[in-house]
């Protein structure tokens, strides 16, 4: 089971930047690209950090509604660098 809802995933591009779903209209930026050599590295580090994102930002999250931003990769490379600059 994902513990990623359904939606999030197939009506957003968090699908695309998180397990590699099909998406024609995207052109990855290069801070997405800059997670890693290879796709796979780049998915597994994007939800990496979408994890610590919703854990710090959204922990009684209910609604997929709830996680519309971390489909944007710029927002969640930044968001991502200010809570572990946070945390340390």
């Amino acid at each position: 089971m994902n513990k990623y809802p359904y939606e999030l995933i197939k009506y957003s591009s968090f699908g695309y930047y998180a397990f590699g779903e099909s998406d024609f209209i995207i052109t990855p930026p290069q801070c997405y690209l800059d997670l890693g050599s290879s796709k796979a590295e780049r998915q597994e580090r994007f939800r990496q950090m979408v994890d610590l994102i919703l854990k710090h930002d959204f922990p009684d999250a209910t609604y997929w509604e709830e996680y519309a931003s971390v489909s944007n990769p710029f927002w969640v490379c930044e968001r991502y660098e200010e809570i572990v600059e946070k945390l340390n």
